[in-house]
Order: C-alpha cells, then structure tokens, then sequence
C-alpha cells in the first residue's frame, strides 16, 4: 500500500486518493456517496477527505474556477472505477480495448466545462460496468487542466492511443 501522506504529482495524489477511498478509512456508504455525488453539491465526505489530505485541500485553492466540483468528479470517478485502477494501462487504450464508441470519444474530449464533468463520470461508468482497468490520471487531467494548449496535448494522446490500439487490435484479427 502506498505512503497516504507523501505530497507528488498529480499522478501521485490520484493514487494516494484511490489508495484512501479503497481504504478501511472510508465506510461502504461513503464509497456509495462518493459515487453518487453531484459535483455541484458534493456530500460531506468529500469535505472529509480534502480535510485529511492536505495535498488536497491545497489544490482546491488554486486558480481556476469550480476547483472543488471539479476535485470532486476526481473522487467519484475513482470511486466508480473501485479497484479497476491500473499504474500501466493509460485512457485512451483502455477506452479502446473496452470498445468505447468513437461518438463517446468525441464527446468525452471535446466536451465545454460543464458537460465534461458528466462524460468523464459516464466514461469511469462505462469502464467500471465493462471491468476495464485503466491509469485514472487521465480523467483526473481532462477535468483539472487550466491551460489550454496541454489540455489539447492531452486530448490527442488519448485520442492517438485510442485509435492506435484499436488499429494494433483490427490487425492482430486478421
């Protein structure tokens, strides 16, 4: 089990929150109410949380707007994707080798602010439902990055990726 309290990437703050949510830390009712959460009106385990983690608490307070709805979509998509969480299987494979529509691709990366929330929720659904592990980081950058230009980098890695295993896949059938 990782070390909770060491401060790193984002990568590493995902992990150390997968790691907190899958914890005897967390009651399975507040699993459930981290799943069902509505990011505008989070419940108060978020607030729990972000209070254990100072890591956390700090990323609420950077600029940008709606920090803590986006923090908490972070949550409820870690929370939906359970143990289905995978160091070394990256988003855009993953939504390939789940068979992740290329309309739902477009959405999820081409979706404003708003609707992004609710498409990376639909999308830790869809893979949860289809048991498909995947690196959450990538769903935690699409909702968190400010800047513009690495926010579109990241959008065609997963893309790329996405379209690059579905390729690698059609040719291994044939």
């Amino acid at each position: 089990m990782p070390d909770l309290d060491q401060p790193t990437s984002l990568a590493g703050l995902v992990r150390r929150l997968a790691a907190r949510i899958d914890s005897d830390a967390l009651s399975p009712g507040d699993r459930a109410s981290l799943r069902k959460l509505d990011p505008e009106h989070p419940p108060l385990i978020f607030w729990k949380m972000v209070a254990a983690d100072e890591e956390l608490g700090d990323q609420l307070h950077r600029p940008g707007g709606r920090r803590a709805e986006r923090w908490a979509a972070v949550l409820q998509a870690l929370a939906i994707l359970g143990e289905l969480r995978s160091d070394q299987i990256y988003l855009g494979r993953a939504l390939a080798e789940a068979r992740f529509s290329e309309l739902r691709l477009e959405r999820l990366l081409r979706g404003d602010e708003a609707s992004q929330l609710e498409h990376v929720r639909l999308t830790a659904r869809f893979l949860a439902a289809k048991g498909q592990a995947v690196e959450p980081t990538h769903l935690a950058r699409l909702i968190l990055e400010d800047d513009p230009e690495r926010a579109e980098t990241l959008r065609r890695d997963i893309a790329r990726a996405y379209f690059h295993s579905l390729h690698r896949a059609t040719t291994q059938e044939t």
